[in-house]
């Protein structure tokens, strides 16, 4: 029995290791997506808040809101996973890309900006649809566990950043705005506890504790983003090295740029480009002051605000129907996420063959 059962485990042994080379192979080929693709739901739960609150409505406009707050939700959910599968999977590769690229590291702040996009609409259409202390209480949970990952992104990806600007070639070459995305995650979170405050019908013993993190993170976020806004004009003028093409920055990461209108609420806009899905970091600025328009035209109860609101608003949603048809049209042929990998897996270089 033991030698008809050597030649069995020998086959068995054998087809093991083809199927492991060919799964090595196959992920060595696959092309992940990046942390940069958060920043789609990103932009579409922004746009979502912002149709909803607009003041002059048309019919439907809400049901459209509700729909891109599904489209947010249900993007943030499968990129998350997706993007855990590929921590699990390839933990090297993605640990030494978050670890060594600036890009990478920043855009995962756009979790915690994307989910705090998905509470808001949360209290601001099933609270008052649904009721129930049940959807209040959620909506509770949900702001102080995206409040816990808004501040650790804070201070774990902003202390990384030397790390990666290092590897990158140092403040004049690769500093750009991208870096206040964990700046944006901890100050959406505190316009997140206005909101709840607002709409959730909370006790006065919840409010009160939301509030007053609400001005911690405040304190926090302001402060950091002036040094950093300091940083990135500093670098500015500082001398070139080469040959300057008149842009201040690469032509794939022109746009981050918008990326500094986070915390204050301004924009602007660039005409050349070439599409990546950092091009997407133009939404959530513009929707940022887009619902600042809003905010102020409830507030003041200014026709000119109102009228302003609304300008905004369909700038937005035609950027983001722009960056919405590029995308699919990069999906569909198939080099939106950069080129593949060309080199195997450490577990297909190390791996010892019969």
């Amino acid at each position: 029995m033991k030698n008809r059962s050597s030649p069995n485990r020998r086959a068995h042994d054998a087809l093991t290791l083809q199927v492991g080379h060919e799964a090595a192979r196959m992920a060595g080929q696959a092309r992940p997506i990046p942390s940069q693709a958060f920043l789609i739901p990103q932009g579409t739960g922004i746009l979502a808040a912002t149709l909803h609150q607009l003041e002059y409505q048309f019919r439907g406009l809400d049901t459209i809101s509700v729909i891109l707050w599904f489209i947010a939700f249900i993007t943030l959910f499968a990129f998350f996973i997706v993007y855990v599968l590929k921590v699990v999977l390839c933990p090297r590769q993605t640990g030494h890309a978050i670890t060594h690229n600036t890009v990478e590291a920043a855009c995962l702040s756009s979790i915690s900006i994307s989910f705090t996009s998905a509470i808001q609409m949360l209290c601001m259409v099933v609270v008052p649809s649904w009721g129930g202390p049940g959807w209040e209480k959620a909506a509770y949970i949900l702001w102080w566990i995206n409040t816990a990952m808004a501040v650790s992104a804070c201070f774990v990806l902003l202390p990384m950043f030397i790390k990666t600007l290092h590897a990158e070639g140092g403040l004049q070459r690769s500093f750009t705005p991208v870096t206040q995305l964990p700046i944006i995650a901890v100050l959406t979170s505190a316009a997140g506890a206005g909101t709840l405050c607002q709409y959730a019908m909370l006790s006065p013993e919840q409010k009160v504790p939301m509030i007053i993190v609400g001005y911690l993170q405040i304190g926090i976020g302001i402060p950091i983003a002036l040094a950093l806004d300091t940083l990135f004009w500093a670098r500015q003028y500082l001398p070139w090295v080469g040959v300057n093409d008149g842009l201040s920055l690469p032509k794939r990461q022109v746009y981050v740029e918008m990326i500094l209108c986070g915390p204050w609420g301004q924009g602007a806009s660039r005409c050349r480009f070439t599409f990546t899905l950092t091009n997407w970091s133009v939404v959530f600025p513009w929707g940022v002051y887009a619902n600042a328009a809003v905010q102020l035209g409830k507030i003041t109860d200014s026709v000119v605000f109102r009228v302003w609101s609304t300008i905004m608003a369909t700038a937005l949603a035609i950027i983001w129907i722009i960056c919405a048809l590029f995308t699919i049209r990069g999906v569909f042929k198939r080099n939106l996420l950069g080129p593949k990998p060309t080199t195997p897996p450490l577990s297909a270089t190390h791996s010892r063959s019969d």
